[in-house]
């Protein structure tokens, strides 16, 4: 979020060694774009198509994103 100090995030994600990208937003930019986001995390599975098709505050389980995604992709 663009309050948390970038130092912060980058030493959270290399300390927690998290498999997935995390996005800094230092003028909130991005947040106001996926319906003004308030909470971390928050998940947003994007379809091919570019629709959103999950969005998730909280943690999430990988096992079942990555089943989600198999299932959107074969059609």
């Amino acid at each position: 979020m663009y309050y948390d100090p970038p130092n912060h995030v980058v030493t959270m994600t290399q300390n927690q060694q998290l498999p997935y990208h995390v996005a800094l937003d230092l003028t909130a930019e991005i947040a106001h774009a996926f319906g003004d986001v308030q909470l971390i995390p928050s998940t947003f599975l994007i379809s091919p198509d570019g629709l959103i098709t999950l969005k998730k505050t909280g943690n999430f389980d990988p096992a079942e994103l990555k089943t989600l995604i198999e299932t959107i992709t074969k059609g």
